[in-house]
């Protein structure tokens, strides 16, 4: 009996160590290749009291905050804003790549008044002055589990601009990840949207 404890121990032990090699070496592959894509600006900027103003960086560091994330920090809020537009660029060359595979982390919560967004749209572009629609999200059910939607492009940009609905009084997100694949993906929407900020966007189907 004591000899299968003790085994058992090692197991235990082993699992363990492997475990947190595992997640030393996510933390560091997320944070390395996150570091890669850079917020350039936010519009409208969020005016919920809880965001602050590091925060907006925050949206690419690898990293989500947890349960009830509009209360931690790390956490952009706002507050009857919609829609929100996020740019980013990407900070090295792009190479072997034909797709992108954007994620975004949102909450959602009856209780507090935090609905998960409606629909998102992506927009790209090689050169930061033409962009054209690369991809889409629609919600079409409940808000999935983990809070996570994704929206996949059929080739690769140097610049993203991610446009965000609301689907309440209160929109928050944490995170960006933007993933680049080396085949092409179906987008999951083909819905539009027109109202862009940006000055400088020509928008094409």
């Amino acid at each position: 009996l004591k000899l299968v404890t003790a085994h058992k121990q090692r197991i235990l032990q082993h699992a363990g160590c492997y475990l947190f090699i595992g997640l030393v070496l996510m933390f560091f592959h997320n944070s390395s290749f996150a570091a890669a894509w850079k917020v350039k600006s936010i519009n409208p900027l969020p005016n919920d009291h809880r965001t602050k103003s590091g925060d907006m960086q925050d949206l690419v560091d690898g990293r989500t905050t947890g349960i009830a994330m509009w209360t931690k920090p790390g956490t952009v809020g706002w507050r009857y804003q919609t829609p929100v537009q996020v740019d980013l660029e990407f900070q090295k060359k792009i190479t072997d790549c034909k797709a992108l595979e954007i994620s975004l982390h949102s909450g959602h919560s009856k209780r507090s008044g935090v609905d998960f967004p409606s629909f998102a749209t992506a927009y790209g572009s090689n050169n930061g002055d033409d962009f054209k629609r690369i991809g889409g999200w629609e919600r079409v059910a409940e808000p999935p589990f983990r809070r996570w939607f994704t929206i996949n492009t059929d080739s690769c940009y140097q610049y993203v601009s991610i446009v965000v609905h609301s689907g309440g009084k209160l929109l928050f997100l944490d995170e960006i990840n933007i993933e680049i694949k080396n085949k092409a993906l179906k987008s999951e929407s083909t819905k539009s949207d027109f109202r862009i900020k940006h000055k400088v966007y020509v928008v094409t189907a």
